[in-house]
């Protein structure tokens, strides 16, 4: 393989993480009649700049199956949160694990492990997700709380 399993799991943990390794299921997707042995997957550098890179298709397939087991836990929070919420949790991995420990400390979330973990919101009503889901994501993404 051209790039470390361990890398690329490390690179789809970090606070972009998400969009980086989706490139790769976007490449399957875009070429998935399957008789290309090369997949062009696409980078993005920057907002303005790509980078395009042919890569075996065996190979795609196994970044895809590595980027789409490390999302698992944040796609498990997004089913418990309200859908006008989504959209800043993908961007803002590094708050929203600030955010679950910082509920997970608070008092209306004493029996957490039962009755799940309230999530505040400033601009919208809260959020009840449960208590495994909150610990997943957290031992997935969380670098700031350990």
């Amino acid at each position: 393989m051209r790039i470390n399993p361990k890398k690329l799991e490390a690179i789809c943990k970090g606070e972009n993480g998400r969009f980086e390794s989706s490139c790769f299921a976007e490449a399957l997707k875009n070429h998935k009649d399957g008789y290309e042995d090369m997949v062009p997957v696409s980078f993005d550098l920057s907002l303005d700049e790509r980078k395009i890179v042919f890569i075996e298709r065996k190979e795609v397939e196994a970044y895809a199956r590595i980027a789409e087991a490390v999302k698992a836990p944040e796609d498990a929070l997004l089913r418990q949160i309200k859908p006008s919420m989504h959209n800043w949790i993908l961007h803002n991995r590094a708050k929203m694990c600030e955010r679950l420990r910082i509920a997970l400390g608070l008092k209306q979330n004493k029996n957490a492990k039962e009755d799940g973990v309230t999530i505040i919101w400033e601009t919208n009503t809260p959020d009840k997700v449960d208590y495994d889901v909150v610990i997943k994501y957290l031992e997935y993404y969380d670098r700031g709380g350990q």
